[in-house]
């Protein structure tokens, strides 16, 4: 079983982005049931309780600025939010969750050794280049993993934050400070890493 909502699969199987993963970025888990709302993928056509509704999160906003993805055309018109998703993903970068979606968020995050393999064959499927996981919550995650002996398939694609020597970054928007998540980013591209 994979641990991403089907109509986000679906999405990625149709547009041939399966297997061009440069970046994989997880997260903690999505709490909200209404995907339309808040979602990273709420853009997307089948999104349930779509469409998008409001502006972008803040989430989905900043985490393209800190890679680069821009948000107008050339000539200066503005991309729909699923326009610059589309961006994001082209340019290899995917978003997933951790734990499960649609339930609060266990702190610290605690993962059954069956949801800890969902993952990592998650991870294995899309290939990702290189890993990075989204707040101290994940520490417990990455620990789950390294449990599992395929776990060496993808120990040194999981990216070290430069400035704090941890395998975890910080959450990109409110309520953690945005700025603290893009100097990190900096600091990885400054070190020559090209994400």
């Amino acid at each position: 079983m994979l641990q991403m909502p089907v109509f986000v699969f679906q999405y990625l199987k149709q547009k041939d982005y399966i297997g061009k993963t440069r970046l994989l970025v997880i997260g903690e888990n999505y709490p909200n049931p209404d995907y339309a709302v808040s979602c990273f993928y709420r853009s997307l056509p089948d999104c349930p309780g779509g469409p998008a509704r409001g502006a972008a999160p803040l989430f989905f906003t900043n985490l393209c600025n800190a890679f680069s993805i821009p948000d107008t055309y050339s000539d200066g018109e503005k991309l729909t939010e699923l326009e610059r998703l589309d961006q994001f993903l082209s340019n290899g970068i995917m978003v997933m969750d951790a734990q499960q979606n649609n339930v609060a968020p266990k702190r610290p995050a605690r993962v059954s050794s069956f949801e800890a393999e969902n993952l990592l064959n998650t991870i294995l499927f899309l290939d990702p280049e290189h890993i990075i996981f989204l707040t101290n919550n994940n520490i417990p995650v990455i620990q789950a993993l390294s449990q599992i002996p395929s776990f060496s398939k993808i120990r040194s694609r999981i990216l070290t934050n430069p400035i704090t020597g941890t395998k975890v970054f910080a959450f990109p928007s409110p309520p953690a400070n945005p700025n603290l998540f893009i100097r990190q980013i900096n600091a990885l591209k400054n070190k020559g890493l090209a994400i």
